[in-house]
């Protein structure tokens, strides 16, 4: 059976990620254009990943953000494998890491961008409601104490909003 090589496999990586942007923008354009609602999944790790979110935001939509949070990045490592192994697609470590430190940290400076964003610990089984922020306002939180470790660190503008006693 033929293998396609690693310069092969790296230019056809690079056509599907150009096809997924294009289709991507494509459908963004369409529902800014006839005004219709627009949900989607992603990284938010780089500036230019804000571009949309910027462009529907000035077009008048509310914005409204579930960000799901992890322990650390082994653990995001480790659900990459496991769907990689189920057929999903494979991340590799440098992309992971930086989607994952640069999400928390997109996260800590834009929080205010949206009308709702909604904190989540997913990191075991049963998942965790950390906060719920409107309008840059925190309406709900779990006490700093309760909190785990990874938000308190790497959104410390959040963190510091939060009453040190209910």
């Amino acid at each position: 059976m033929w293998k396609p090589g690693l310069k092969v496999q790296k230019e056809l990586n690079w056509q599907a990620s150009v096809y997924v942007d294009h289709v991507f923008l494509s459908l963004a354009e369409e529902a800014l254009n006839s005004k219709k609602d627009f949900a989607y999944e992603g990284h938010f790790s780089k500036d230019e990943s804000w571009e949309i979110v910027d462009r529907f935001k000035r077009a008048g939509y509310n914005i409204h953000l579930v960000f799901l949070g992890l322990r650390s990045p082994e653990l995001s490592s480790n659900r990459v494998l496991i769907r990689a192994t189920e057929g999903g697609h494979h991340v590799d470590e440098l992309t992971l890491r930086d989607n994952f430190y640069g999400n928390l940290l997109q996260l800590n400076m834009r929080f205010k961008v949206f009308d709702t964003v909604l904190i989540m610990d997913t990191s075991e089984i049963e998942h965790l409601e950390l906060a719920k922020i409107e309008k840059g306002i925190i309406v709900y939180f779990l006490p700093r104490q309760n909190l785990p470790d990874w938000f308190i660190v790497f959104l410390p503008d959040i963190t510091a909003r939060i009453p040190d006693k209910r």
